[in-house]
């Protein structure tokens, strides 16, 4: 793949938050077939003859550079062709989705297997007119950049009709590519809208009817150029959409031109229920909202007989749709980022919720976090990111995640690009052991934390004590028996040996408390939470009378609770303890959380049970890890596929 094309970028645009657009022409004689093969950092937008074609590179490495091949005969004609690319290059590390490199675009098009046009010097090239270049204002730390449009600008560019171009500058980018994993997402008609707010027609509010995720679309008419802000959010107060949230701002801004204007960003992904504009002066309003873009996935046809269960299993699907990008996403408003716990949960309801198991899917975002590369063996807090910093326990997670993808669709050709990470996983956590217990990392790069509950949300930024706790030494046993599990399916020897036993034996040696037959925390935080005791039964360290003391206790309620992101293993150790005896406190707690979000208007799964109230008015109202209410109801058995 692209022998003959060249990396490429404009010579008079340079540094970060740019933009740059490319035009070249190929002549078709109208058979064949023919695609273009194509790649950036950043961001891209292809058009063919005018006309958008697709848009969004695939999030990436150098050494795991993705490509798109896609198909464009039904936008050529016989003759000449143009072909017209907007890229976008960040070049601002994210905390948790970007990994910056140097600027560059390469494609190639090929009619029936052989190239007719590939990028090289003789491309033209320009930076772009509307957008403005080295802005370099920020949303948030974990989504990167905003941006500025300018609509007196426009040109005919993209159609070749255009001022101010020049042949494009070769890029030194080594990169080892590879075709996109899973599908490119899906382009669904524009969403309906309704307007709360009408003030004199300079201040619209918009209520698009659900949680949504895709492109910003605004139409209108204006008798004068004039300045307007877009702004979005998941929640109303105050009569309008809460824009500034501490350093986040969730808006950008467009400078529209006289008269008629009509506008979409197809690389800019907003996650939203309200949107907000700002006028200067009077418009005509045609429209403002979203276009959906969604990952193409079937949902498996399921009825549930109680209404409230049907109703909170739609409110999960379209939360799990809502955070499935090119890859899972946390939340699509406030982060959209890859986390290997959150993707664990939704790896897990995806199985039961889509078509054949989901597994295309799965495993590009396995593939994609086994690509990431750190000096210390465990894995970054997202994917892709260059930003120091890891959540040591997500690591662990990951193992499952991995055993569980086998399990559910039988794919163990996964092993042989996933298995060595594994092991250095596994590794690290052994050089982090102290009397035979795995310890807290220290190191203000290390966040020890383990669910949004009381004791465990660990020191953000802070260093740790380098203690033993009993959640990071029951997810080590669980991880060593999801790679004992592994090894069995390639005949591979385990280099763990029983290391699992040992650290099983010392966390009954060290964190449990005989007269009241429950786990603590650690030595110097006697607590006994739900997230320490359902983690103990699930990864087996609990003998069957303790795990029904456990569960007896959780159901009573005597512990200190979890927060939503840690219920599936509360739930699953209830289930795994004695489903027929818990089943019903499982769904009394399910209806009772969930049907309280549905009460307040939710249309997705919520962070936490405060809402958009936690972490300071930031709570998302869309969360991935929230969905397992879905998973849970197929493993009790209440789900009909239909």
């Amino acid at each position: 793949m692209f022998e003959n094309s060249k990396w490429i970028w404009n010579s008079n645009t340079y540094g970060k938050d740019t933009y740059c657009e490319f035009v070249n022409k190929f002549d078709y004689n109208g058979q064949g077939n023919v695609v273009i093969n194509i790649s950036c950092d950043s961001d891209y937008v292809l058009f063919v003859n005018g006309k958008f074609v697709a848009s969004n590179q695939y999030s990436d490495y150098e050494y795991y550079k993705i490509y798109d091949n896609i198909k464009i005969n039904k936008f050529l004609q016989k003759g000449k062709n143009i072909i017209a690319v907007l890229v976008w290059y960040f070049g601002i590390e994210t905390t948790s989705r970007y990994y910056p490199y140097l600027a560059g675009l390469i494609y190639q098009v090929d009619i029936d297997g052989t190239p007719v046009l590939f990028s090289d010097q003789n491309t033209l090239s320009r930076k772009s007119l509307c957008y403005k270049s080295g802005q370099q204002k920020t949303i948030s730390r974990q989504l990167g950049l905003s941006f500025y449009y300018d609509a007196r600008m426009e040109d005919a560019w993209i159609s070749g009709v255009a001022q101010y171009f020049e042949n494009s500058i070769v890029v030194d980018k080594k990169c080892t590519f590879f075709s996109r994993p899973n599908n490119k997402l899906k382009l669904l008609a524009p969403m309906e809208f309704s307007i709360v707010l009408n003030d004199e027609n300079k201040r619209f509010v918009i209520d698009l009817g659900k949680e949504s995720v895709g492109l910003p679309m605004v139409k209108f008419y204006t008798d004068q150029e004039q300045e307007v802000n877009f702004s979005w959010g998941e929640h109303i107060i105050d009569g309008g959409v809460r824009r500034k949230i501490h350093y986040r701002d969730f808006s950008f801004d467009y400078y529209a031109k006289k008269g008629f204007n009509s506008y979409v960003n197809y690389m800019f992904r907003i996650g939203a229920r309200y949107i907000e504009l700002n006028f200067d002066l009077p418009v005509q309003l045609e429209y403002v909202g979203v276009i959906p873009q969604v990952y193409p996935v079937d949902a498996i046809a399921s009825k549930l007989d109680n209404q409230l269960d049907a109703t909170i299993y739609s409110l999960c699907l379209n939360t799990l749709k809502n955070c499935m990008l090119e890859h899972y996403v946390d939340c699509p408003w406030r982060e959209q980022a890859l986390y290997s716990l959150d993707g664990r949960n939704q790896m897990l309801c995806g199985y039961y919720a889509f078509e054949k198991n989901n597994s295309k899917y799965v495993r590009s975002n396995l593939l994609l976090i086994s690509k990431d590369s750190r000096s210390d063996g465990l894995l970054s807090i997202c994917f892709p990111s260059k930003l120091d910093l890891t959540i040591p326990s997500y690591s662990l997670y990951y193992i499952l995640a991995v055993l569980e993808y086998i399990e559910h669709t039988g794919d163990k050709t996964i092993l042989s690009q996933v298995m060595s990470k594994i092991e250095n996983i596994l590794s690290s956590f052994c050089n982090n052991m102290k009397g035979g217990l795995v310890c807290k990392f220290p190191g203000k790069n290390y966040w020890n934390f383990y669910d949004w509950s009381k004791f465990h949300e660990g020191s953000y930024l802070k260093e740790d004590v380098m203690e033993q706790d009993a959640v990071i030494n029951a997810l080590m046993v669980l991880a060593l028996n999801s790679y004992k599990k592994l090894c069995s399916y390639i005949n591979r020897r385990d280099i763990f040996l029983d290391l699992a036993t040992k650290i099983k034996e010392k966390i009954n040696q060290n964190f449990f408390d005989v007269e009241k037959g429950l786990y603590f925390v650690s030595k110097s935080t006697r607590q006994y939470t739900e997230v320490v005791n359902s983690l103990m039964v699930y990864s087996g360290v609990a003998d069957d009378s303790v795990a029904r003391r456990i569960c007896q206790e959780i159901v009573e309620g005597n512990l200190v609770p979890c927060s939503l992101c840690m219920k599936v293993f509360v739930y699953d150790a209830l289930i795994l303890t004695d489903v027929e005896k818990h089943s019903s406190y499982i769904l009394q707690q399910i209806r009772k959380e969930y049907k309280y979000m549905l009460d307040n208007d939710a249309t997705s799964t919520w962070e936490t049970m405060e809402g958009n109230k936690a972490f300071d008015n930031a709570g998302s109202l869309c969360h991935g890890w929230s969905a397992t209410p879905l998973y849970i109801y197929h493993k009790l058995g209440l789900v009909n596929n239909k």
